[in-house]
């Protein structure tokens, strides 16, 4: 989860001390396996605007989170593709 402009120096070592949190992870998991849920509303409840996976993913991510509602595809570049959340968050 990135906020505001970005990640910055030390950010890695805030979020060591702050711990990971559980019901985001698994938000995250049941995105990524298509597991049928409104992942856009509970995304958009962690204030999530847009996904981004990096080079390198599996193919069948962005195939997923093409299928996924509330998701919609703004760009893909060098093996990355963004996705934006279509709800209030």
């Amino acid at each position: 989860l990135v906020r505001g402009s970005g990640a910055r120096m030390g950010d890695a070592e805030t979020a060591a001390v702050d711990g990971g949190n559980g019901t985001l992870d698994k938000v995250v998991a049941n995105l990524v396996a298509g597991s049928g849920a409104d992942q856009a509303d509970q995304l958009g409840g962690f204030a999530v605007r847009y996904v981004m996976v990096h080079r390198g993913a599996p193919r069948e991510v962005a195939r997923v989170l093409d299928a996924t509602p509330g998701l919609s595809r703004l760009s893909q570049q060098a093996g990355g593709a963004l996705w934006r959340v279509d709800r209030e968050v």
